[in-house]
Parts: structure tokens; C-alpha cells; sequence
């Protein structure tokens, strides 16, 4: 009897899925919220904070690359069952998306205590384009399967 796996690249898929739509979540929110938004923190949005959430954001999407190229190494030499490699997957992924998605959460918070759109919206969409970056495509998948001798 063959059972399946708990987790399967299907899940992985769809996760990654609800990841990215997230971010129009929170669009929508700031959107629909925009003129009824009261700032409770007067915050002067100038290049220098722009510069500054360019680069915190930029380098939290740069980070998780080594990270994720850790936790395979680490991991893959254990892997032994469809199930394992699709667990040690999952992880990767909501570690890049989650870390990623916390840029998008950093814009709806600076859009709640400003009331600007314009910063978090560049946020959003930072966080967009890093969650396309670390979309688990089945390239990658398959990829990494071939690595595992068993799984190729």
C-alpha cells in the first residue's frame, strides 16, 4: 500500500502560492484603508529612509540564499524517503518566503503609523519580487531531487 507522502511538492507549490498572494492582500488593505489611515507617527519619508529600507530589504533577500544552501547541505545527506526531501523543501521555502514576507509586513506597518502608500507600496513590491525569486519552481525541485541518488 502506497501511502503519500504528508507533505508533497503540490503543498509546497501551493504554500508558496498563498505566499505570493499575500502581498496583494496587503495591497488591497492599504488600498481600501488609504483615506481613512489617521498617522500616529509623523515620519518625514525622504531618500534617506527609502535608501535605508532598500538596503535592509535587499540584503534580507540576499541572505537567504546561503541559508537555504546550508539547510540542503546539511540536510540532503539524510534524506532518504520521498517524504524527507519534501519536508527538507518545505523548510527551505517558509524560510525564504517568510523572511521575505517580512518586508511586505514592514511596508503595512509603515503604512499604519504614517499613513504614506507610496513607501509601502515599493516595499510590496520588493517582497514580491524576492518571493518570485525564491518560487520553488519544479527546476529547482527537480534539480535538487537529482542530487539525491534515489530520487532521480
Amino acid at each position: 500500500m502506497n501511502a503519500k507522502p504528508p507533505i508533497s511538492e503540490k503543498n509546497i507549490t501551493i504554500i508558496s502560492l498563498a505566499f505570493l498572494v499575500d502581498t496583494f492582500v496587503y495591497a488591497a488593505i492599504m488600498y481600501f484603508l488609504k483615506d481613512s489611515i489617521k498617522p500616529s507617527l509623523t515620519l518625514e519619508i525622504n531618500n534617506q529612509l527609502y535608501l535605508l529600507c532598500f538596503i535592509i530589504g535587499g540584503s534580507m533577500i540576499a541572505t537567504i540564499r546561503p541559508l537555504r544552501e546550508k539547510i540542503w547541505e546539511a540536510r540532503k545527506g539524510s534524506i532518504t524517503s520521498v517524504s524527507m526531501f519534501c519536508a527538507t523543501m518545505m523548510v527551505m521555502t517558509m524560510l525564504a518566503m517568510g523572511t521575505v514576507d517580512a518586508i511586505g509586513i514592514g511596508g503595512l506597518l509603515i503604512f499604519f503609523l504614517t499613513g504614506n502608500v507610496k513607501l509601502p507600496m515599493i516595499l510590496l513590491a520588493l517582497s514580491f519580487a524576492g518571493k518570485l525569486f525564491y518560487f520553488p519552481g519544479a527546476e529547482e525541485i527537480n534539480n535538487r531531487k537529482q542530487q539525491i541518488n534515489f530520487l532521480s
